[in-house]
């Protein structure tokens, strides 16, 4: 999954920097991500092994950019 914009990018970055969902949350929150969008965002990264751009992010993830 190559990411659509700047708050999918952070979020497969800090997913692969170890970090949890809800710390993704916590520190994504000033763009007021919601844990259903990180977990979207991370399934779909884990499903296309970080190359498919063929997935379509929730409307949620580009609404605060």
């Amino acid at each position: 999954m190559e990411p659509r914009n700047e708050i999918q990018s952070a979020v497969i970055e800090l997913h692969k920097a170890g970090k949890s969902s809800g710390e993704i949350v916590r520190l994504l929150s000033t763009a007021k991500i919601s844990r259903q969008s990180v977990h979207y965002t991370v399934k779909q990264y884990k499903e296309t092994g970080g190359s498919s751009s063929e997935a379509c992010p929730p409307s949620s993830l580009g609404q605060h950019l």
